[in-house]
């Protein structure tokens, strides 16, 4: 079974074009898999995905987006 959701995701703007995802790891129902790892994904369509971390250990639950254009919209 596959494991739960994150939970309490943000996303925070920080000097400079970047944004920091954060969230917070589930836990862990009796049923449920060990998490591995996060896949951190963007678009700028909600269609074509682009890699940005193929696999993101789970202790590691912060990420910075960096470079990203004024007023463009992100998925």
């Amino acid at each position: 079974m596959l494991p739960s959701r994150g939970t309490n995701f943000t996303a925070t703007t920080v000097a400079g074009n970047k944004i920091e995802l954060a969230w917070i790891e589930p836990s862990q129902g009796w049923n449920e898999s060990d998490i591995s790892g996060y896949k951190i994904e963007r678009s700028l369509d909600n269609s074509a995905w682009d890699d940005l971390v193929p696999i993101c250990k789970d202790w590691r639950l912060r990420y910075t987006d960096i470079n990203l254009t004024t007023n463009q919209r992100y998925y």
